[in-house]
């Protein structure tokens, strides 16, 4: 049985998730020994280490509007993809207390 992406993709078409996550349970959250795992649309903690979460709804919609958003952070480099990989995205975050926070998009 497939499972899909709550949200479509750039042309309006419904994305199969091609190696589903189970998320865990919301205490995994709060246990700095466990591994949470959240799933798009999932249940989230409404706050970790005193950040609070929230869902961003002003996503930009045209490369003008992500344009827009360039400078608001700390600088990057200008992105060059390379002809002989696929593009991806992910980050890593280090927590003060030690808790290593991994973030991938689905399907890579």
């Amino acid at each position: 049985m497939s499972v899909y992406h709550p949200k479509r993709n750039d042309k309006g078409q419904p994305v199969v998730i091609k190696h589903p996550s189970q998320p865990t349970p919301l205490t995994a959250w709060v246990d700095p020994t466990a591994v949470a795992t959240v799933v798009p649309a999932g249940a989230m903690p409404a706050a970790l280490n005193g950040v609070p979460f929230a869902n961003w709804t002003e996503v930009p919609d045209s490369a003008e509007g992500w344009q827009a958003l360039n400078g608001q952070g700390d600088a990057e480099p200008e992105f060059l993809p390379h002809m002989w990989t696929d593009t991806a995205a992910g980050v890593v975050v280090e927590e003060a207390d030690g808790r290593i926070w991994l973030v991938a998009p689905c399907n890579a």
